[in-house]
């Protein structure tokens, strides 16, 4: 009897709650209608083919266990940067990363960031980055967590310098 007198005092709200489990169970019943597309699919970075691409070559040493001295010297070759100072810039969060990257040596020595139009807080965050790159010898490395388009930002603008002094 509490039943029949709860609906007639919320008779309206009581119709429209039956009206939407009536609707959901129709929708359930008869499968859905909504038309369901694939995700595009994103092209790879450039950053992400680079770092594919070396995968793979890293898998091809691995696999051929014999090396020459003269391969050795080669890619000691490669590896060294041609002295001078070079500014690159690509694409951060906000706008443009520049940067200046001097190399000593044969050696990246330094690496001033020139200008950029991200958050401050973010921004500040991925600076580590340079100190990391000078350690490394290469802008193969971990992004910033939490200023990944920042990290990126600043990791591209510093391969291009280095791109630019080849």
């Amino acid at each position: 009897m509490k039943v029949l007198e709860v609906i007639k005092k919320n008779k309206k709200q009581y119709l429209i709650t039956l009206l939407t489990c009536l609707i959901v169970v129709f929708s359930i019943s008869k499968g859905s209608t909504i038309e369901k597309r694939p995700l595009a699919k994103r092209e790879p970075s450039r950053r992400q083919l680079e770092v594919n691409n070396e995968s793979k070559q890293e898998a091809n040493l691995q696999e051929s266990q014999t090396t020459s001295k003269s391969s050795d010297e080669d890619k000691e070759d490669t590896l060294a940067y041609k002295d001078g100072s070079y500014t690159g810039q690509a694409q951060g969060y906000k706008g443009e990363v520049k940067v200046q990257v001097s190399v000593k040596n044969g050696k990246i020595d330094k690496i001033n960031i020139v200008e950029h139009s991200d958050d401050e807080d973010y921004f500040n965050k991925a600076k580590s980055l340079t100190d990391e790159v000078i350690k490394a010898q290469d802008t193969n490395v971990d992004a910033v967590s939490g200023a990944t388009f920042s990290s990126n930002g600043i990791l591209d603008a510093i391969q291009n310098a280095l791109e630019s002094g080849v």
